[in-house]
């Protein structure tokens, strides 16, 4: 008796291409759920509002934060916006305040001095304040600039940068380097009296008032004999200076930088420099976390649910020639759902 050996459905040339297409079919039907649910939820869950401020092509830039309504100024990269959006200031050899709608209201004297283009504005759009070099005999400092009554004041002369006003508009932060002494820190201005108190001394940068105005936030850098880079805080009076971030053997100097306030006052966020990278930690200096492994110059959203960063200028193109693109990209406040928005850099997430 003849006993047929029992085929298999897969040694059926027929069965087997069959099987297959279902198989090939079942896979990429579930792949297509799983791309469109990932699809529907990101839509669903990643709103980002407002719009963005940033340079692009050596010119200031907005956009949405959505993505959408992208528009570039004829103005300078180096223009700032007063905080009603009335006006923008440009700055190189001539102080230049020109009208949202492209007229010019006024124009400052050059006076000998050459302006860079970190102007920043008072609160209330009362004043600009400038850092300049004096070509005629090399000092360095601060310049305010009265908008209303177009006068111009040297504030100070000792080679200070990086202006920033307080939330009430009575007093800028500023770096300060003292040649002569060989110190160099933090020190706050009182507008109105015109008097100057030393917060720090020991290399401290990147000062940044919290959004109450009792504090500030900002960087300290290694030097050739300690190699420690920190983030800390300071009151206002200059009591109470605390480290929030700690780096204790920093041997090559890379550094913290740019620290940033998130509206609430309860974290900031910062990025290292050189290697860079994008951090966030709560103001007691708990809950260091690192978001990225790349990019700086972090933006809160004012609702808090988000930050815009620079992407792309990788270590060695501080240094040497680079072609590589820059971009803003939009994260959520814990690194998820890192999304490219735009090529660009030095964003500004506006209130």
């Amino acid at each position: 008796m003849k006993i047929s050996t029992p085929r298999s459905l897969f040694t059926n040339p027929q069965n087997i291409l069959w099987s297959t297409l279902i198989l090939t079919g079942a896979l990429t039907f579930a792949i297509f759920l799983y791309w469109a649910g990932s699809t529907i939820y990101y839509q669903a869950t990643f709103h980002p509002t407002g719009k963005i401020a940033y340079l692009c092509a050596k010119a200031l830039c907005t956009i949405n934060a959505d993505g959408t309504g992208y528009e570039q100024s004829s103005f300078l990269g180096g223009s700032v916006v007063s905080p009603d959006g009335k006006q923008v200031t440009s700055s190189d050899e001539y102080l230049v305040i020109i009208n949202a709608d492209g007229s010019l209201y006024a124009q400052f004297e050059k006076s000998g001095l050459f302006l860079t283009d970190k102007s920043s504005w008072s609160p209330n759009g009362e004043y600009v304040s400038v850092p300049y070099t004096n070509q005629e005999n090399s000092l360095s400092g601060i310049a305010i600039f009265n908008i209303e009554k177009k006068e111009q004041t040297l504030l100070t002369k000792e080679a200070e940068t990086n202006p920033v006003w307080s939330s009430d508009g009575k007093h800028v932060a500023i770096s300060y380097e003292n040649k002569e002494s060989n110190l160099s820190g933090i020190a706050i201005f009182d507008i109105d009296i015109r008097e100057r108190v030393f917060l720090t001394k020991e290399m401290e940068k990147d000062p940044t008032w919290s959004p109450d105005g009792k504090r500030l936030a900002f960087t300290t850098s290694a030097t050739k004999n300690i190699h420690r880079t920190k983030v800390s805080l300071v009151n206002s009076d200059g009591s109470g200076q605390v480290e929030i971030v700690n780096e204790p053997n920093d041997v090559y100097n890379i550094g913290f930088r740019y620290p940033a306030w998130s509206y609430d006052g309860k974290k900031i966020a910062f990025s290292r420099y050189y290697i860079e990278g994008v951090f966030v930690v709560n103001v007691d200096g708990s809950g260091l976390t690192r978001l990225t492994n790349t990019g700086s110059d972090p933006s809160w959203s004012p609702d808090g649910e988000y930050i815009v960063y620079s992407d792309g200028m990788y270590p060695w193109c501080r240094f040497l020639p680079c072609n590589n693109p820059i971009e803003l990209r939009i994260m959520r406040t814990n690194g998820s759902q890192d999304t490219r928005l735009i090529g660009g850099k030095n964003p500004v997430w506006m209130p």
